[in-house]
């Protein structure tokens, strides 16, 4: 049954499309001194001495292990086809696919299944994610292994303060899986969970980290000049050209040549003391046979057993450190555009203020006194009532009945006495004065000054208070007709 091609991404395909050869070479890029293979055979019985003698137990657990493959493997292509295909590399996310081209008119693809065996590498759903691999074990790892000084936080690892074994762990990883040749000792977040992997032997996913550094490198910015993870895109090609044999070329052809790590040149610090150098834990012995000449060797030197791991003590306060830099709850990303969640505010709308402020200040103004105006004076009433029968007096100067401050009915309050000094027109003003009148209908356009008027289901005992109802009711604070 043949299978269907998946459908290329158009805007990818317009975006790293290579136009036709019009006669011209494709321009060939260089490569990177990166991505170097190690030759374990080579290594472990040219007999080489090493100043360290745990350099050699090293390699053997390397060789077992099961990125052994990835480390030691490479292919020789044409140099101008491995261009092509990096120059025109299209990652498709969904389908975890990655699209290239080897000549004219001659697309391919690889997928991470695929991928992974070519480097013999398991791809099923029981191994262990990276990202489940936390920051405090990486963190653990390096100073059980005798970083120097503690390290606290991921970013501040560095290989040359740790120990000469662990350092050599940490020199071939870098300089045999990295995206990129950087000049730094420091490593990503990816390769350290791959030493970790190796040091504690758990079953993590090794293509998936291997699949992200090489979906990864079309990205680089030297993209143009220099081709990233060159030895891992020498192998995809490589397995391509099985399908497409007339594009090998002949022996005129130029190949691509991966350069061969020598563990010889790499340099250690010999003279530096350290406070707790860890020993090779029994998790990376176990993936050796025990037939094994090293570790028979190993296990002679130590009474027959494997040396025991001694743990280094931490400092609580370090340790506390640690734990609570990485056990932050972090705070969900707010999209571009998104609005920022708050509780929800009611707020006045915005005339509101303005007129309760206005009313406020009609409230506090002091009415002005007519020049002949009766001034009334009760014992057991306080100058808030003179003020307002005064104000009402002088508003309404054809109404011989004063606004009333209680509701209907006959008033409780006591006669008014008149002062001496006191003069009218008549008597009869008088006695309209000191009557209760009937409480005048509200009128909707009454002046500001008119609204300080008490409500008529307002209690005969309850004192009135002038701010409040000068406001008015809340309603028309919020919603001003």
């Amino acid at each position: 049954m043949a299978t269907q091609k998946p459908q290329q991404n158009p805007e990818q395909s317009e975006q790293f499309s290579f136009p036709e050869d019009t006669g011209s070479s494709f321009p060939v890029l260089d490569i990177k001194n990166n991505n170097l293979y190690l030759n374990l055979d080579t290594v472990l019985q040219s007999g080489v001495k090493f100043f360290d003698s745990s350099f050699k137990s090293i390699f053997v657990c390397l060789k077992h292990s099961r990125i052994s493959t990835a480390l030691t493997l490479t292919k020789s292509v044409p140099i101008s086809v491995l261009s092509r295909a990096y120059a025109t590399a299209r990652y498709d996310r969904p389908n975890e696919l990655m699209y290239f081209d080897l000549a004219t008119n001659k697309s391919t693809s690889i997928t991470k299944h695929h991928f992974c065996k070519l480097l013999n590498l398991s791809f099923s759903t029981d191994l262990i994610h990276p990202d489940s691999v936390s920051n405090v074990d990486l963190i653990n790892m390096c100073n059980q292994m005798g970083h120097e000084p503690l390290l606290e936080t991921v970013s501040k690892m560095n290989k040359s303060r740790m120990p000469p074994r662990w350092n050599l762990l940490a020199s071939v990883i870098l300089r045999c899986f990295a995206e990129r040749t950087t000049g730094s000792d420091n490593a990503s977040k990816l390769l350290l969970t791959l030493i970790f992997e190796i040091y504690s032997n758990q079953n993590i996913d090794i293509g998936h980290i291997l699949w992200t550094q090489f979906c990864l490198s079309p990205n680089s910015s030297s993209r143009t000049s220099n081709i990233s993870m060159a030895r891992f895109w020498a192998i995809v090609v490589d397995g391509a050209l099985k399908k497409f044999k007339e594009l090998r070329g002949d022996e005129n052809t130029a190949m691509v040549e991966i350069s061969e790590l020598h563990v010889n040149k790499l340099q250690f610090v010999k003279d530096r003391v350290f406070e707790h150098v860890g020993e090779i834990p029994s998790e990376m012995w176990a993936i050796v046979p025990e037939e094994d000449p090293q570790k028979k060797r190993v296990k002679k030197a130590n009474n027959g057993v494997l040396p025991e791991t001694v743990l280094r003590e931490i400092p609580l306060d370090v340790q506390e450190r640690v734990d609570l830099n990485f056990t932050k709850k972090p705070q969900a990303k707010r999209k571009r555009g998104e609005p920022i969640e708050t509780e929800p505010v009611i707020e006045p709308e915005q005339s509101s203020p303005k007129k309760q402020k206005k009313i406020k200040k009609a409230a506090r103004k002091p009415s002005k006194k007519p020049k002949q105006t009766p001034i009334l004076q009760d014992e057991s009433s306080d100058d808030d009532e003179a003020t307002q029968s005064n104000a009402s007096h002088h508003s309404e100067p054809n109404q011989t009945e004063p606004p009333s401050n209680q509701g209907e009915g006959t008033s409780q309050t006591p006669p008014r006495q008149l002062e001496k000094d006191t003069t009218f027109d008549n008597l009869e003003n008088i006695e309209k004065l000191t009557q209760t009148p009937p409480v005048p209908p509200h009128d909707e356009t009454e002046n500001p000054e008119q609204t300080n008027k008490p409500s008529p289901h307002q209690s005969e005992s309850e004192p009135v208070d002038e701010e409040i109802h000068l406001e008015g009711p809340e309603g028309d604070m919020f919603n001003p007709n």
